[in-house]
């Protein structure tokens, strides 16, 4: 078979210029040279950043209603955060088992007013050296503010345990968006929009179990 040679197919005129190239390869095949056209696949946005945040692992409140982690976007910020990931982990943070059912962990995406006023928690490992701190920041609840309308975009079932368990423990993906270059169905955090880690169901009293959760997103401009 005879080697491609590239070649273009110009088009007509749209402003001042002789008109845009569209790029084609030739390849013979058989007694026919034929044209192949290109389809580059593009990602649709500009990508800032790819960043993670692991928890440190967080106790199962007796109550219901106790927020992990929230993970917001200031008000006045230009970028979009695109949830790629969220991964949950669950064991116990002593030898000392206590009877328990199961707990509902749930991910909401969330409005909210006014700025948080919670320090930022813990770390956020960059995916590229040379990346600047993302514009997400991550809260151990959203103190200062009003949260609005909260929407479940994933759930985690905290396994129950008895007083005999032996091994307790596991690993689970809860989210995984195979989006790879449009936005499509990724969940994504606005300005003045949050992902809020919160209890569900009550646990027991000196409950010892206990969770992490691993959150990937990348940081994009779609101006």
């Amino acid at each position: 078979m005879t080697a491609p040679v590239a070649a273009y197919v110009q088009l007509p005129s749209d402003a001042s210029n002789s008109g845009k190239k569209n790029r084609t390869q030739t390849k013979v095949v058989g007694s026919d040279t034929v044209h192949e056209h290109f389809i580059v696949p593009d990602h649709g946005y500009t990508r800032i950043g790819r960043y993670v945040y692991q928890s440190t692992g967080d106790t199962i409140q007796a109550t219901s209603g106790k927020q992990y982690a929230v993970l917001s976007l200031a008000t006045n910020a230009t970028a979009v955060a695109s949830i790629k990931r969220i991964d949950v982990g669950w064991g116990t943070a002593s030898t000392v088992n206590v009877a328990c059912r199961g707990t509902l962990v749930t991910f909401l995406k969330s409005t909210f007013n006014n700025a948080m006023s919670d320090a930022t928690t813990r770390a956020i490992g960059l995916y590229q050296s040379t990346g600047t701190a993302p514009t997400l920041s991550v809260r151990s609840s959203s103190s200062g503010a009003t949260l609005g309308t909260q929407i479940p975009v994933a759930a985690f079932m905290v396994p129950a345990q008895v007083t005999t368990v032996g091994a307790y423990g596991g690993h689970q993906t809860v989210y995984d968006s195979q989006e790879q270059y449009h936005r499509a169905s990724n969940i994504e955090l606005n300005p003045g929009e949050a992902l809020v880690v919160f209890q569900q169901d009550a646990g027991v009293a000196s409950d010892v179990r206990n969770i992490h959760y691993r959150i990937v997103w990348e940081e994009i401009d779609v101006s």
